[in-house]
């Protein structure tokens, strides 16, 4: 919010710091409040204007209001029986086991590798699969050779 011209940056941060229901000034921009001028921009003192010269105040529509919770609600269940019931993985279980199953293993073989490797490797990063290869066939290591399909 700029404190010259009372204008915030998005209709949520005029809500959080005036008060004003965030579904009020959504609504007022749908019937063409002019305090609307650069997209989710509020500029306070042409919403407040604007809004009590209305002959009828914009209300919020307590059964529509009702709805949506209701429905938030059951979004949030959905969800929290899918993590219960293992369907849905949260992200920090996802990096937890990319990390301990894909990449430690990977970061230890490539740590037991020569040194002589690592300039290969880097020299010719598009031929680095074959490289490693080579090396495991080489010391008799098992590596599964995973290359993405088109």
């Amino acid at each position: 919010m700029s404190k010259t011209n009372l204008t915030f940056d998005t209709m949520a941060q005029a809500a959080s710091q005036t008060g004003i229901p965030l579904a009020i000034l959504k609504r007022s921009k749908a019937k063409g409040c002019p305090a609307f001028k650069l997209g989710s921009r509020v500029n306070l003192p042409d919403f407040l204007k604007w809004y009590y010269e209305q002959p009828e105040v914009v209300e919020i529509d307590l059964q529509h209001e009702r709805a949506r919770l209701t429905q938030a609600q059951a979004v949030a269940k959905e969800l929290e029986n899918s993590v219960t019931e293992g369907r849905l993985h949260c992200l920090a279980d996802i990096e937890l086991h990319v990390w301990h199953n894909c990449l430690d293993p990977l970061r230890r073989k490539l740590e037991a590798m020569p040194r002589s490797l690592a300039g290969q490797i880097t020299a010719a990063p598009d031929q680095a699969e074959q490289i490693l290869l080579t090396w495991a066939d080489a010391t008799k290591l098992s590596i599964a050779s995973k290359s993405p399909t088109p």
